[in-house]
């Protein structure tokens, strides 16, 4: 059977749409790609290293790292129009004794599958656990379970804890953030970041600076002791937070 142009037309206003529509699918499929969220760690710059160096805040009080550990929660990348791709629910990021800045261990980076194609502007995450999630909300891993938030202290989870010595060892640095009484001290952060997914691996490195912890709102650490049940200094650290992340794609 011959169609001629003038029958056709009606069959191509039907059709045209669903090619389109298959074609633009299979475009796509084509350009999706694994990315790989890396998080490096440094103190001005310079790759934090555990145990071994000293470092300065603004007061001019020395301090060492031993202990950096912190929960993510709604890690997306999002595009100019609004829309997004989640990339993890959850993730437990803690810096290995041996660590480069590169985030090479297990517990600084993670991979997901097959993000779709196209142009992303930012990469937005919750610093911590949302406000009302109790011990056990999170999935049942060891590296989360290990940071449950004491309940006298209103229970939940640590956000965060920077464990070291404070001015050559006279006294502890514990800076321990989370639900102190209750309180929602979790924020949320989006970096910008310049990436395009076309079918080839790729990845975004979330740099965190441990120094500006201690800044803009002046963080001291002497005879500070246990932070975990004064909302006040919570508060402080929780408001420095979103100028410690800086992103980048690397291709």
């Amino acid at each position: 059977m011959r169609f001629t142009l003038i029958q056709l037309i009606p069959i191509m206003k039907w059709v045209l749409p669903f090619a389109l529509l298959l074609l633009t699918s299979c475009g796509d499929d084509h350009d999706m790609a694994d990315v790989t969220v890396s998080f490096r760690h440094v103190v001005e710059e310079s790759p934090l290293v555990l145990n071994l160096v000293d470092y300065g805040n603004e007061v001019g009080e020395s301090y060492n790292v031993t202990r950096l550990e912190y929960i993510l929660t709604d890690i997306v990348l999002m595009r100019d129009d609004g829309t997004s791709v989640n990339l993890r629910d959850v993730f437990y990021v803690r810096v290995p004794e041996n660590e480069t800045g590169d985030g090479a261990d297990e517990t600084t980076r993670f991979l997901t599958r097959r993000i779709p194609g196209g142009s992303y502007s930012a990469v937005s995450f919750r610093f911590g656990v949302p406000a009302g999630a109790a011990f056990g909300d999170l999935p049942n891993e060891v590296n989360l379970n290990q940071m449950e938030w004491p309940v006298p202290m209103g229970g939940g989870y640590h956000y965060m804890r920077i464990e070291g010595l404070v001015e050559g060892g006279a006294e502890p640095l514990l800076a321990h953030l989370g639900p102190s009484r209750g309180g929602d001290f979790s924020f949320v952060v989006e970096l910008p970041i310049d990436l395009f997914v076309d079918g080839e691996q790729t990845q975004v490195q979330i740099t965190m600076d441990v120094d500006r912890w201690w800044q803009p709102n002046i963080y001291t650490f002497t005879g500070r002791g246990m932070i975990m049940g004064n909302p006040q200094v919570q508060a402080l650290l929780s408001d420095n937070g979103p100028g410690v992340f800086s992103a980048a794609s690397i291709p």
